[in-house]
């Protein structure tokens, strides 16, 4: 027979009915072991939930500077790992029936000073009647931080005369902070590492496909402030 058990049910009777302390809160009795916490300790990462799936604005506020995001369908605004936002983008361009022979790179002609965000960008584009989304399908901020922020299915609204067969990507920045702002590279190396996975993921996909920057389309853009060209920038990635 158990005495302790005994005793530990007795006091919790006794508490019910608010004659003694709480057991927990006795410091003669062990405090109850936390199952739930166990069994979420021994799980591999995997299987534990990721803080983006919990909705309640607390767990959100959490995740402001996540390093991906999808801005349209189901995972509107949340923020995703960078692995699944490459992943949801190499499937969908696969499912894509839009024959892609241009990859167009810009620029969002902005300081990096400036917290050109997301939400900044669906506004100015929508402002200028471009939709829901923005005319880029790809958008990479100062930080790295990657937004796949227009359907690949979708035509792009980005550079005139070209939108039917090409990609849009575009980084935050293009201009400098002296006090003209003129036209710049203003790359982190953050915004490098993750154009690099994007374009490596295109040119997978779309191996036939060109890789130009705006300015080479329409050359009174300066975009995407890239010198020489952004084709033998990454030449290492889609070839001479």
């Amino acid at each position: 027979m158990d005495w302790k058990k005994i005793v530990k049910a007795l006091l919790r009777i006794l508490w019910m009915l608010r004659l003694v302390t709480p057991p927990e809160k006795r410091p003669d009795l062990p405090p109850e072991k936390d199952e739930t916490s166990e069994k979420e300790k021994d799980k591999p990462p995997s299987q534990v939930k990721p803080m983006y799936l919990l909705s309640s604005a607390k767990k959100s506020s959490a995740n402001v500077g996540a390093h991906a995001a999808v801005t349209f369908g189901p995972n509107s605004s949340r923020p995703l790992p960078r692995s699944q936002v490459l992943s949801l983008l190499r499937s969908e361009c696969l499912r894509s029936t839009r024959r892609i022979n241009l990859i167009v790179l810009h620029c969002s002609d902005t300081r990096p000073d400036q917290n050109f965000s997301i939400e900044k960008l669906k506004s100015c584009h929508r402002a200028r009647g471009f939709g829901d989304y923005p005319g880029y399908h790809i958008y990479i901020r100062c930080d790295g931080s990657l937004y796949y922020c227009r359907p690949v299915a979708v035509k792009g609204c980005h550079v005139k005369d070209f939108n039917s067969h090409s990609i849009g990507i575009c980084y935050e920045g293009g201009r400098s902070l002296s006090a003209d702002h003129k036209f710049q590279d203003t790359r982190t190396a953050e915004q490098l590492r993750t154009l690099d996975e994007v374009l490596r993921l295109l040119h997978e996909i779309y191996p036939q496909a060109r890789l130009v920057g705006h300015h080479e389309l329409n050359p009174r853009k300066a975009c995407p402030c890239l010198s020489p060209s952004a084709a033998i920038e990454y030449a290492y990635i889609f070839g001479k």
